[in-house]
């Protein structure tokens, strides 16, 4: 399965655009989000694989054979608390 996350202004995370194949690698300084990042995407992937459609914080948009799901700023806030209570 492959995913593209985009993020903006999340945490410390200004800017960013990821894309995961069967076969992901985070590379980086530290402390430049790369846990934070993947911990949003296992959220993230958690949260669809459990989908409820009820859930009024997302958009979900199909073009070309592509499903786009956005979340809503209130939903990054959310997750971005869960991310600081579950850090280790």
């Amino acid at each position: 399965m492959s995913i593209r996350v985009d993020v903006r202004k999340f945490a410390k995370i200004e800017k960013a655009s990821v894309r995961t194949g069967d076969f992901s690698l985070f590379v980086g300084d530290n402390n430049s989000g790369k846990t934070l990042m993947m911990e949003l995407m296992y959220g993230i992937i958690n949260i669809i694989s459990n989908w409820n459609m009820e859930i009024g914080c997302a958009k979900i948009t199909e073009m070309e054979d592509i499903t786009y799901i956005r979340f809503s700023g209130e939903w990054f806030a959310e997750m971005e608390s869960s991310v600081n209570r579950n850090a280790v």
